[in-house]
């Protein structure tokens, strides 16, 4: 050994032996890499707690070691890649972004955690260091349920476990209210938050019911959106009326989002319901003028034969957008000019 500006320099020899299991209760061993390493003393001690994954999801199991990562070829063979990561003795992988790579946090005793994520071709990109301490021990989950995967480190030589939570929590975590209300065919959502952070608003996303597979569909529809106050330890109360919606059962749900883009679902635990049209209606036209569409609402109160036509100023029928069986109900149908003359047109019920 030797001196190293007051450290004592050592020199150890670094290998990674693959061990092919022969399905006979014995492996055979086959050295897929190896090589000297010399440095002070925290630094040899910072050489090991390499961890395994499928970084560039090629379906093999690659290796990520301290300076290098051993990309499996999938024949026995590894290809390596030198410099990539810092010497750590503490490492965790998981996919941490939620695009089915996985991502590296790793560490060394009086250092900051650093995360490395996942570039989707194999490469792992340094993007942020965290808190200064003596890190050990790890685990990682979804600890406050928001879709995001968080880290658990313990400490050395000590009784006291921290999380890390991924990512700025959507915040208020919970809300102490939210309600709906309809009017004829309109739905009024109310809803009140406690306390704000870092909120920038809330999109109204709705799910109808489908009367022919009996259940509600799985896409959610955007309805609208509201502003959020950003951050805040009052009250708030926030409105939003999804207008002239057909009749059937919806569910509605928020989606308050943060400014750096994470979000979080809340969902109105009573299904919403509109009814049928107490009188045979067809209402104005709505945006007009318009370009290139247009909504165009109607409303019957029995069942029957509907018809729906649109005219040009001259009476000639330019598309007939409805012509069928209609239960009782509220309706709404897009009516679009595109390869149309610019024009006064008319519709009817």
């Amino acid at each position: 050994m030797k001196h190293y500006r007051g450290f004592q320099t050592y020199s150890v020899c670094r290998n990674f032996n693959l061990l092919n299991n022969s399905g006979q209760g014995s492996f055979n061993s086959q050295v897929i890499h190896n090589y000297l390493s010399s440095g002070p003393l925290p630094f040899i001690l910072s050489a090991y707690g390499s961890t395994s994954s499928d970084l560039n999801g090629d379906g093999y199991v690659d290796i990520a070691s301290p300076d290098i990562v051993l990309n499996n070829n999938g024949n026995e063979s590894f290809s390596k890649q030198r410099g990539i990561l810092p010497a750590f003795c503490n490492s965790l992988n998981s996919d941490f972004t939620g695009d089915g790579y996985f991502d590296l946090v790793v560490t060394i005793p009086g250092a900051p955690l650093f995360s490395y994520l996942n570039d989707q071709s194999g490469n792992v990109i340094p993007i942020q260091s965290i808190g200064v301490g003596y890190f050990g021990g790890n685990a990682s989950g979804d600890f406050d349920n928001d879709g995001d995967i968080d880290i658990a480190f313990g400490d050395y030589g000590g009784n006291t476990v921290g999380i890390l939570l991924n990512g700025d929590i959507p915040l208020p975590e919970k809300l102490s209210s939210f309600t709906s209300q309809t009017n004829t065919n309109n739905l009024t959502l109310n809803w009140t938050t406690s306390s704000e952070e870092n909120n920038a608003g809330f999109d109204i996303e709705r799910s109808m019911f489908n009367d022919q597979s009996l259940m509600f569909n799985e896409e959610w529809i955007k309805a609208g959106s509201v502003e959020g106050n950003g951050n805040s330890t009052s009250p708030h109360n926030y409105s939003f009326t999804d207008n002239n919606i057909q009749s059937g059962k919806y569910k509605y749900r928020l989606k308050q989002i943060d400014f750096n883009g994470n979000f979080k679902y809340y969902e109105l635990t009573n299904e919403a319901t509109i009814g049928i049209s107490e009188k045979f209606y067809l209402s104005q036209n709505y945006p007009n003028p318009f370009n290139p569409s247009t909504q165009l609402e109607f409303g019957i109160s029995e069942f029957g034969f509907v018809t729906l036509r649109v005219y040009d100023s001259q009476g000639k029928e330019v598309v007939t957008l409805v012509n069928e069986n209609k239960s009782p109900g509220y309706y709404n149908v897009q009516f679009s000019a595109t390869g149309i003359s610019s024009g006064v047109y008319f519709y009817r019920l």
